[in-house]
This record gives structure tokens, sequence and C-alpha cells, in this order.
């Protein structure tokens, strides 16, 4: 499936330069995006599919900041504000957590529309980090309740609820936890870590 997704891809991208012509670039476009989301879609099916397989997750001190910068380096349009994140370690597995924030930022880009994430930290009681991440879009318009369960129709966006849920996973599978906070404009997702390996 990868391969002729990625073949059809390129195809577009090469008629997309060849054909000056504004309608026919607009299809093009078209094209193009929807086999981009296609794709995004079939890698959250198969990252979900590892995760019931019970794939084993290697944990160890991992720097917040660092992470969330090498994810901004993948969304040049959306500006993260990390002026509120300390520089906090975590034990987690550094991939995970990547995973994690890209599928956060994908969702304010494409459901969201927003061009602001705000990431905030703080020390909990407990042992805990709590780190909370805020964008400007649109928020939400459907059932609190539903986000994170796949296929669910969540208001009036496209989305299926994989990437929440494979967040949720994640969270778990690192002895964390993941909150959504209703909000009256944008969006709001706390995520809750150990700050010391839980033995």
């Amino acid at each position: 499936m990868k391969t002729p997704l990625a073949s059809l891809r390129l195809q577009a991208e090469s008629l997309q330069e060849e054909l000056p012509n504004h309608h026919e670039n607009k299809l093009i476009h078209r094209l193009l995006k929807d086999s981009v989301r296609i794709e995004s879609q079939m890698n959250r099916a198969m990252y979900l599919a590892s995760l019931t397989r019970s794939e084993i997750l290697y944990i160890e001190k991992t720097n917040v900041r660092s992470v969330f910068l090498s994810v901004g380096e993948d969304f040049p349009e959306l500006k993260i504000d990390l002026s509120h994140l300390e520089d906090v370690f975590v034990p987690a597995d550094r991939k995970a957590l990547e995973s994690i924030f890209k599928n956060l930022a994908e969702n304010s880009l494409k459901h969201g529309k927003a061009n602001v994430l705000k990431v905030i930290s703080k020390k909990q009681i407990s042992n805990q980090i709590l780190i909370t991440i805020t964008d400007n879009g649109t928020g939400f318009d459907g059932k609190y309740k539903n986000l994170g369960i796949p296929f669910q129709k969540h208001g009036s966006t496209s989305g299926t609820g994989i990437g929440l849920y494979i967040i949720k996973k994640l969270m778990n599978k690192m002895n964390g936890s993941m909150q959504i906070v209703p909000q009256n404009s944008g969006f709001r997702v706390d995520l809750i870590l150990p700050e010391e390996p839980v033995r």
C-alpha cells in the first residue's frame, strides 16, 4: 500500500509542475492533499496495530524540550511556544513522545486550523510532571467523551480518533496519562508523566 501511494504522490507532484493551467493545478493539489491524508491515516493505523501487539518501549531519561524542538522542525507553519516549558526530564520512550507531539501538532493544524501551539510544564505533587499543550485554533464542537475513541464521529471534523487513541495508549505504556480539558476557545491536552522512573 505504501509504495503505490508514494508513487501516486510523486506523479501528482510532477504533473503540478508541468501543468500551468490554474483549474488543472487545483485538481492536482486536491489529489496531492488526499494522498498525503490517506498515507497519514495508514501510518497511524499501522502504528495502532503495533501497539496492540504490546510493542516494548525503550524508557530512558528524556528531555521534553529537545523533543518538542525536534518535532517543531516538521511543522514550519505552526509556531511552537516553549517559553513556559521548563528544562524537564521524564522517563519516556523518545520515539513515543515524538509520536505524541506530532499527533497533537497535526490535530491543531488540520482540525483546529491553529497557527500557535503553547507548551507549559509544571511539577506536581507525587513526583509528577504536568505538560499542558494548548492551541489557538477553532476548538472542538463535539462530545468530549468520544474523543480518543477510534473511528467515532468527532463533531464537524473529519478526524478518525486514531491519533488521540494512540496518544492515550502510549501515555499509559509510559506510566502516564492524558486528559482533554474542555475550553471555550482552542484545544487543550494535559499530559502527566512521572518525574522519576516507576520501579
